[in-house]
């Protein structure tokens, strides 16, 4: 298995279990400019050094808060928005860091409104879309080693 299908994977079984949305792989041609974005990101220092992060649409995070919260989607602030993001790159993040070299250790997670991700060009991303709203997750490192390793070449 390549590390962007252990991504897939990993990602894909924690949302269905969490949220109980299917995974379907898209395209970055899927996002549009018009959307407002939430990113959650992890690090990861140690034998690998690098994150990952998980991102998506506003609505999409709208809809994963409302499920955590058992309330309307229209209910739910930015602030739950923020708490849930920041769960799911800590809980996505913990499940690829486990596919990565060791040992290692994850950050605290962060999360932040944004009009667009910025992306990365070391690492993987994999595009994804759950109930029809557009999302990824990038496991990137500045260190061209450790990119390549998160890539599979090493």
């Amino acid at each position: 298995m390549t590390v962007a299908e252990d991504i897939r994977q990993l990602t894909g079984d924690v949302l269905a279990t969490a949220f109980g949305l299917p995974l379907t792989l898209s395209t970055r041609e899927a996002w549009s400019p018009d959307l407002q974005y939430v990113s959650g990101l992890v690090t990861i220092h140690g034998s690998w050094t690098g994150f990952v992060g998980v991102h998506c649409s506003k609505e999409l995070a709208r809809r994963f808060t409302a499920t955590v919260f058992s309330v309307d989607p229209a209910k739910t602030t930015s602030d739950d928005i923020s708490d849930v993001l920041r769960e799911l790159a800590n809980i996505v993040g913990g499940n690829i860091k486990s596919v990565l070299p060791g040992p290692s250790k994850l950050s605290l997670p962060t999360a932040d409104m944004v009009e667009r991700p910025a992306l990365r060009v070391h690492g993987v991303t994999v595009w994804l879309e759950y109930g029809g709203q557009p999302m990824f997750v990038e496991v990137d490192s500045s260190n061209e080693t450790d990119a390549r390793r998160a890539r599979g070449e090493d």
